[in-house]
């Protein structure tokens, strides 16, 4: 076989492959209209990047966990001017329904892949066998208070092996800064726990967690969720988002899941707060 048909049919496999695109896409968390930045070529790129790269307006495809996708059309992000929002880009004129209050990653134009390319499916926020789960991992943090429900819970094949993981949130706070006398003590924290089968064993493993058993003050620690689940740079494994709030700002990142080991996309976070 001569060079120039090689090179052909190296060219014609990239065109048709998920990371041959032709332009940038970018990548917004709905929860609070953040750019979080970019995919190019099957690469990263941070907010500030794609930002200079985008046209004022473009259409944009909008995956939450466990329900179907819907299209958006957003404006150009703007950086704040804020200096406690430092590199944190905003959405113009994004969600005027109101549809970003419980998350959700939106893609931009040009992506080839399928975001979503394996169901997420809610589970029942009072399954026994998960709930017992998440009181069993918080008495190892001296977490005594037993839950009886979930703030979420979902099953999705992360990974695509085959094999489905299980992403449970928990969270219990009190941000009441009135002085209380008599005050009692209570056990606060905040967890994204994963269940996932690591060399034909179940794991729990924490993506993202705070503990603090038997306060007696307000707690003032970030409370985490998930966002949304979506395959961002078309490998076919999907990537986990998350949202962290506390009293006075936010922050979404971005993991990946290799194997037990939790990764997080650095390049891919939106901050803003003291």
């Amino acid at each position: 076989m001569n060079r120039i048909l090689i090179l052909s049919l190296i060219l014609l496999s990239a065109a048709g492959s998920p990371a041959a695109q032709k332009r940038v896409v970018p990548i917004v968390e709905m929860k609070v209209g953040a750019l979080l930045g970019g995919v190019e070529n099957g690469k990263f790129l941070d907010a500030k990047t794609t930002a200079e790269k985008l046209a004022d307006r473009q259409n944009y495809t909008l995956y939450m966990p466990g329900t179907k996708s819907e299209s958006l059309l957003l404006g150009k992000p703007t950086a704040s001017q804020e200096e406690v929002c430092e590199g944190f880009y905003a959405i113009n004129d994004y969600a005027p329904d109101n549809r970003h209050e419980k998350g959700g990653v939106a893609l931009g134009e040009g992506f080839g892949w399928k975001p979503q390319p394996r169901a997420v499916k809610q589970i029942a926020l009072t399954n026994a066998a998960y709930v017992k789960i998440v009181n069993d991992f918080l008495r190892t943090k001296r977490i005594s208070t037993a839950i009886k429900k979930l703030d979420q819970a979902f099953s999705v094949d992360l990974d695509g092996d085959g094999r489905e993981e299980i992403v449970l949130t928990s969270t219990r706070v009190d941000r009441d800064f009135q002085p209380k006398p008599k005050r009692r003590t209570y056990d606060a924290y905040s967890i994204v726990l994963v269940r996932k089968i690591v060399g034909g064993k179940a794991r729990t493993i924490v993506l993202e967690g705070e503990f603090s058993p038997k306060s007696d003050a307000f707690y003032d620690g970030y409370t985490h969720e998930i966002s949304s689940f979506a395959d961002l740079d078309g490998d076919g494994k999907m990537e986990i988002l998350l949202h962290g709030e506390y009293y006075e700002g936010s922050h979404t990142s971005v993991v990946q899941l290799n194997g037990g080991k939790v990764v997080k996309v650095d390049v891919l976070s939106a901050s803003c707060g003291l």
